[in-house]
């Protein structure tokens, strides 16, 4: 997939949860992330549209890492994320893997945290992270994520 596909997909399934860690790369950098033998694509599509994606990072042989799972707004509430998470845990879990690993945040679908325990994920470490609002710094622009108010920071750098 290339780069600009991939971020257009991904700013159509992140941007109602202010997902930015793709857009503060370069497109030469995503699209060695993308082309590289570690990084597994898994599209789901219904009636030939892509109605959402999963990224798996298998830098880490033992573990690999669901680095993004999600659908397009029109496509939540179907039962596709069930079946695109069964598909990605399915090519997930191949040996020498121990564990699949994922992050989510409260920033995530108010149901994410329980769909991944569902599918067998639990909690093992807890973190807060303090980052700049996405929208705030023209990463996203601010009617993304219309459920949060801008969070505006007064860290120092």
């Amino acid at each position: 997939m290339s780069a600009a596909s991939y971020l257009e997909l991904f700013r159509e399934v992140g941007e109602p949860w202010l997902w930015w860690g793709r857009l503060t790369l370069s497109e030469s950098q995503l699209q060695a992330l993308l082309d590289a033998p570690t990084t597994e694509l898994y599209l789901c599509r219904v009636a030939g549209e892509v109605a959402g994606f999963a990224e798996l990072d298998r830098r880490d042989a033992t573990a690999p890492r669901i680095c993004y799972l999600g659908l397009k707004p029109a496509f939540v509430g179907r039962g596709l994320g069930d079946l695109l998470i069964g598909h990605c845990l399915e090519k997930a879990w191949v040996p020498p893997v121990e564990r699949v690993e994922l992050d989510t945040c409260d920033y995530d679908h108010p149901a994410a945290l329980a769909f991944y325990q569902r599918h067998g994920f639990h909690i093992v470490r807890e973190e807060t992270e303090i980052w700049d609002d996405p929208r705030l710094i023209g990463l996203m622009p601010m009617s993304a994520a219309p459920h949060r108010p801008p969070a505006h920071t007064n860290r120092e750098d």
